[in-house]
């Protein structure tokens, strides 16, 4: 198959969204949005809280980072979300004392999953093979595999 039509010339494909965006004005896009990248490189403030603040529909922000709520979580209670918003931290880092009202704090409790001795064995498992992964932060970036960032 060629991209070349003789008839119309090269193909030129349409313009296609970024994280709601072509070429700086915003676009019609689809309701997901996944951004992967190292530590500080300005994933939340550039993509991910623009993304959520533009929106207006239901919204699951994951960041293992407190900063995406920072950015987001005045707004989106402002936008209907009172009552409506969760907040689970993963970094541990966001007291809820600084929750505003109409946001929700919740935990997640792999505990609480064990119903039984083969169960304990095969949690005790999966959280002994994940507790070497990082939540970022600092210059975690620089030893990062990968990224290749060594």
């Amino acid at each position: 198959m060629s991209l070349y039509r003789k008839d119309s010339g090269p193909y030129k494909p349409k313009p296609t969204p970024f994280g709601g965006f072509i070429d700086g004005a915003r676009a019609i896009t689809a309701p997901h949005l996944l951004c992967v990248g190292p530590t500080g490189r300005g994933k939340s403030r550039r993509v991910l809280g623009p993304a959520l603040l533009m929106w207006e529909g239901p919204g699951v922000a994951i960041s293992s980072k407190p900063d995406l709520i920072e950015l987001a979580i005045e707004k989106r209670l402002g936008m209907g979300g009172h009552g409506k918003t969760y907040v689970l931290d993963l970094s541990g880092k966001v007291p809820a004392s600084v929750m505003p009202d109409g946001a929700e704090m919740v935990v997640a409790d792999p505990v609480a999953l064990i119903t039984d001795d083969d169960t304990a064995i095969d949690m005790t498992e999966i959280l002994l093979r994940t507790s070497g992964s990082s939540a970022g932060g600092g210059d975690s970036a620089k030893k990062d595999p990968f990224f290749g960032l060594s």
